[in-house]
């Protein structure tokens, strides 16, 4: 005991330095963790951007597909309907020449 009470004025800071590193490496260890999840935060909103992106380019990609597919049934009804009005034009001068003869 009286060794300690002797060598007191050392024996106080040499404690006091592994505690007041205990601390500093705590509050190390909290700030490396913050940077973490920054990074985290960050990887994720970029995923997020990348998926936006590729959502609007699959969307717009579909559309024009769509857009396609219907001006191609268009283009097909319309090319039936001049036929039928064609069938139609031909089918009344028919019916016309024959109610001509009859009369």
């Amino acid at each position: 005991m009286k060794w300690i009470l002797e060598n007191l004025s050392w024996l106080i800071p040499a404690a006091g330095i592994p505690i007041t590193w205990l601390f500093s490496k705590r509050k190390y260890q909290q700030r490396e963790l913050k940077s973490q999840d920054v990074d985290i935060m960050s990887k994720n909103i970029t995923v997020y951007q990348t998926l936006l992106d590729d959502l609007e380019q699959r969307y717009e990609d579909r559309l024009k597909k769509l857009e396609e597919y219907y001006q191609n049934e268009i283009d097909n009804l319309e090319k039936k309907m001049l036929k039928l009005k064609s069938e139609l034009e031909t089918l009344k001068k028919k019916y016309e020449s024959s109610n001509n003869r009859e009369v």
